[in-house]
């Protein structure tokens, strides 16, 4: 199940529903100026047709940076857990300590779902590792941005 989205993808996906929808206001005016220009009985076109070509050279800039490249944030960064050993039976409480954790999704232990994953801020979060044969396992967070590269936990 995904989680909450990213305040930060949501900025940027409301950025750019606004810069859409003003684009689509300017050529709406570029067309209102175009009937005013044809509609008036004085020879006002110079300026009507000035405002026109400003308004489409707006609406050229406004469809470019729709078309940026979106930046998307960072996938998470573990730097460290702590313990990074415990028992073949589970139940090892364990603290990760990074980047980008916010909204973390999920925690697998050697490819297995952690349990009672909790993150307390973006640099810091919780969980509960699974039962598993004896050995090391990869221990990678997933959130909505992407999954971390893995640490390793060692079962004894």
């Amino acid at each position: 199940m995904a989680g909450p989205v990213d305040p930060e993808t949501q900025a940027i996906a409301d950025l750019n529903s606004a810069v859409t929808d003003i684009g689509t206001a300017i050529a709406a005016e570029i067309t209102a100026l175009q009937n005013a220009m044809n509609a008036q009985g004085v020879n006002n076109t110079p300026a009507i047709e000035a405002s026109v070509s400003n308004l489409r050279s707006l609406v050229s800039a406004l469809k470019q940076s729709a078309g940026a490249p979106v930046v998307t944030p960072a996938s998470p960064i573990v730097s460290s857990i702590s313990p990074s050993a415990g028992p073949i039976a589970g139940g090892t409480s364990v603290t990760v300590t990074g980047t980008g954790l916010t909204g973390a999704t999920g925690v697998t232990v050697g490819g297995t779902p952690a349990t009672a994953v909790l993150a307390g801020s973006d640099t810091s979060l919780t969980f509960t590792t699974p039962a598993s044969a004896a050995g090391p396992a990869s221990v990678i967070v997933t959130t909505p941005n992407g999954a971390s590269s893995p640490q390793v936990f060692t079962y004894s």
